[in-house]
């Protein structure tokens, strides 16, 4: 097995700044189709596109989940 660099390995899903659409189920617990329609709703889920990806920004994701939630 070779032995990997530190700083050649990569980001654990708990640290990454942005998850793709996959990730954003497991954060939220929500479909990808549940989320897709509340961004174009207007909702702030954080969904950007790059090039053809759509990613969603983890923090802001987070936030309108807590957002959602019973005060």
């Amino acid at each position: 097995m070779p032995i990997v660099p530190k700083q050649a390995e990569k980001a654990k899903p708990d640290d990454a700044i942005t998850v793709d659409q996959l990730g954003a189920e497991k954060v939220t617990g929500l479909s990808y189709k549940t989320l897709e329609r509340a961004a174009l709703a207007g909702e702030p889920v954080g969904r950007i596109k790059v090039g053809r990806r759509v990613l969603f920004v983890r923090e802001v994701l987070e936030a309108w989940i807590k957002s959602k939630l019973p005060h």
